[in-house]
């Protein structure tokens, strides 16, 4: 799963980067797939937020179909996509970690979402007052995705888990990929709120993710 962040604030603070940059320009991709691997230039217009890890504080800068910049934070960031007029996409939500230059944000398209939620048993509609968490987690060495890994998300209507092609709500713990899907979770507009997540089984973890209604957000956790 491309272009996502760590679940973890271990990438606060930075002396920036060794070119001395002071901007990031970076693009935007949509997903093409369920497994949330191909991607494809997005090219609507939308508006990047950049919001900080802590608190509602918030910028906002123009994304022209082909790229955005925004100042350097230094410091990692939660950043939304959110589209101007395309009703196809939903808002996405992932962590920059305020250094890299040319960041790549993901933008997952409404039909990816309705078609997982509504093949699984207890099939369900993407609410578009609700949030919804994509994460992937992996072992400590951050390319090996981790099975076994039971998560609790608070207020969320259920969690479907990926295994080989296919997205169910019949297990309760990741397969092989460790990616899991939150879906319909209670939240508020952008800036939106932190929520917690909590893994046992293989691991034992818990962290905040950044939701809002009506978008989806995107996090790796390493454990360690």
């Amino acid at each position: 799963m491309g272009g996502v962040g760590t679940g973890e604030g271990n990438n606060e603070g930075g002396a920036g980067n060794s070119d001395g940059e002071t901007v990031a320009t970076g693009r935007v991709e949509t997903f093409q797939d369920a497994r949330f691997i191909l991607t494809a230039p997005y090219t609507e217009a939308a508006q990047i937020w950049v919001m900080e890890r802590a608190g509602s504080d918030s910028t906002r800068v123009d994304y022209n179909g082909m790229s955005f910049t925004t100042p350097l934070s230094r410091r990692s960031q939660w950043m939304a996509v959110k589209p101007d007029f395309d009703q196809t996409h939903l808002t996405t939500i992932s962590l920059w970690d305020g250094i890299e230059v040319e960041p790549t944000l993901n933008i997952v398209p409404r039909a990816v979402l309705s078609d997982i939620l509504g093949g699984l048993i207890g099939a369900a509609t993407v609410g578009d007052a609700r949030a919804h968490a994509l994460i992937q987690v992996f072992d400590p060495d951050g390319k090996t995705p981790m099975a076994g890994v039971m998560p609790t998300v608070g207020a969320a209507e259920g969690i479907a888990f990926y295994d080989q092609g296919v997205w169910s709500d019949v297990d309760d713990m990741t397969a092989q990929s460790g990616l899991f899907l939150a879906y319909n979770i209670s939240a508020g507009p952008l800036v939106g709120q932190d929520n917690q997540v909590i893994l046992s089984g293989t691991v034992d973890a818990e962290f905040s993710v950044r939701l809002a209604e009506g978008a989806v957000t995107i996090v790796t956790y390493v454990s360690k």
